[in-house]
């Protein structure tokens, strides 16, 4: 989770912010005020909180994890034994990246 602090002094500002928000409508993110959370992608809420404070914005990204069993034996349809793990990692954030996914081997 990515938190930042944000200003937003005016409503020429606070529109320009939520048409960069509405660009990535995927992307879970969110605006604090005092006690208040609202989605930046509506208007109406940014409008809705108080202007004149310094607000915190947080951002979420989303992993999706696939992993697969990699067997240490084959014959026709039989698969026995594990020789290790595949794992595949899909960012749905256009701006971050996964820096490494890592193969898993079984050692006894």
């Amino acid at each position: 989770m990515y938190f930042t602090t944000i200003y937003i002094p005016d409503i020429a500002t606070a529109r320009r912010f939520v048409d960069v928000m509405e660009r990535y409508p995927d992307i879970h993110m969110s605006i604090k005020s005092d006690n208040l959370e609202i989605d930046p992608h509506s208007i109406m809420g940014v409008l809705s909180l108080d202007l004149n404070r310094k607000l915190t914005y947080a951002m979420r990204d989303s992993l999706a994890i696939a992993l697969k069993r990699e067997y240490k034996h084959r014959f026709l349809f039989l698969r026995w034994g594990t020789k290790g793990y595949d794992v595949k990692v899909v960012n749905f954030n256009p701006h971050s990246s996964v820096r490494y996914n890592t193969f898993v081997k079984k050692d006894r």
